[in-house]
């Protein structure tokens, strides 16, 4: 295991980085119609032959980056809904900026309907600006696991 600190040279460059995307994001939040890349999630079917996990389904997200909450992200959940998933998994860059905490949550809530949902944080989510503690305290309040250096093992299927 080495060290996995950054150096302060790379912390300065990734914040510089950071900080100078926030004009592209002001501009997109300006004029949300302008977003690009965003017409249709793809879905890639993968099928386990682990037994264990056979007849089970997953759904992985990454990179929703949702600083506001927009009606697509509604037609995300309902094509979630129809894999009917045992779990869906949702691996970093959930947002961008404090701003949004609330719309993310509401995201994330609803894919709780769905099945359990496990979820990291990304690079974007360190820099935000929203504290570890307040991902954790939210994450529990929306009964979501919110893994941080930590794995989950599951025993038992239904």
């Amino acid at each position: 295991m080495g060290d996995h600190t950054l150096s302060r040279y790379r912390h300065v460059q990734l914040q510089l980085m950071h900080h100078l995307s926030f004009s592209l994001h002001r501009l997109f939040n300006v004029l949300p119609a302008w977003e690009y890349g965003l017409e249709e999630p793809a879905i890639t079917k993968i099928q386990c032959h682990h037994t264990p996990l056979a007849g089970r389904r997953a759904v992985q997200i990454s990179d929703l980056h949702l600083d506001r909450y927009l009606p697509r992200h509604d037609t995300v959940l309902e094509q979630i809904s129809e894999l009917k998933p045992d779990w869906i998994f949702v691996t970093g860059d959930l947002l961008n900026t404090p701003v949004g905490i609330p719309h993310l949550f509401r995201f994330l809530s609803g894919l709780r309907q769905v099945a359990p949902v496990y979820m990291t944080l990304g690079n974007h989510d360190h820099f935000s600006g929203v504290p570890l503690g307040r991902f954790a305290e939210l994450a529990d309040r929306h009964k979501l696991q919110l893994l941080i250096n930590q794995a989950i093992f599951f025993h038992g299927f239904r």
